[in-house]
C-alpha cells in the first residue's frame, strides 16, 4: 500500500509577486509592477517604448501605442483574473496640393485576446534638416508587438507556482498565450 503524497497548495502571494517582479530586466520590452490589496495583489505588465514622432517635408505627427496586462491575484483561493488594455493615439498634420490636413485619432480595447493578434506601427521615412548636408532621410520606426510577449512569461510563472485562473479549462487557456 502506497502512502498518498500530500497536495501542495499554491505559493503565497508574496512569493508570486516576487517571481513576477523578477521578470523585469533591461532586455525585455515590458515592465512589471505590483500593488498589494486586501485579498492579494494587482500586478500590471506594461509594454514600453511605443512613442514614435516624425517630421517630414509634407507633415509631422506622432503615434503612441500602449498595452497593459492587469492580473488580480486572490491569495485566499490561489486564483487570478486578468484583463488586457490596448490603446493607440495618432496625431498628424500635413500639407498636400496647397491644402493643410490635420488628423487626431484615439482607439482603445479592454478585454481578452487570443491567437496571433499583433499590434504594428510602420511610419514612413523621416526627412530632417541637418546643417551642412541640407537634409537627411532616415526611417522613424517599424515596430511590431504581440501580446504573448508579455502574457506567456506572466502566466507561465503563475502556473509554475500553483496558481490557476478562476475558470481553468482548455478554452480559457487560449487567452493566456
Amino acid at each position: 500500500m502506497s502512502t498518498p503524497v500530500p497536495a501542495v497548495g499554491p505559493a503565497g502571494v508574496e512569493d508570486v509577486v516576487a517571481a513576477l517582479l523578477s521578470l523585469n530586466a533591461e532586455d525585455v520590452p515590458y515592465e512589471v509592477t505590483a500593488e498589494p490589496t486586501d485579498k492579494g495583489a494587482v500586478v500590471t505588465a506594461t509594454w514600453k517604448g511605443w512613442d514614435v514622432r516624425w517630421q517630414s517635408f509634407f507633415g509631422a505627427g506622432a503615434v503612441t501605442k500602449t498595452f497593459r496586462l492587469v492580473v488580480t491575484l486572490d491569495g485566499r483561493r490561489g486564483t487570478y483574473a486578468f484583463t488586457e488594455l490596448h490603446g493607440s493615439t495618432r496625431r498628424a498634420v500635413g500639407v498636400s496640393a496647397g491644402a493643410v490636413h490635420a488628423e487626431a485619432r484615439k482607439d482603445g480595447f479592454r478585454g481578452k485576446t487570443f491567437g496571433a493578434r499583433s499590434l504594428k506601427v510602420v511610419v514612413a521615412p523621416r526627412v530632417t534638416v541637418s546643417g551642412e548636408r541640407g537634409y537627411e532621410v532616415s526611417n522613424v520606426a517599424t515596430l511590431s508587438f504581440t501580446p504573448s510577449t508579455i502574457k506567456v512569461p506572466v502566466f507561465s510563472t503563475l502556473r509554475s507556482l500553483g496558481w490557476r485562473p478562476r475558470f481553468d479549462n482548455g478554452f480559457m487557456r487560449r487567452f493566456e498565450g
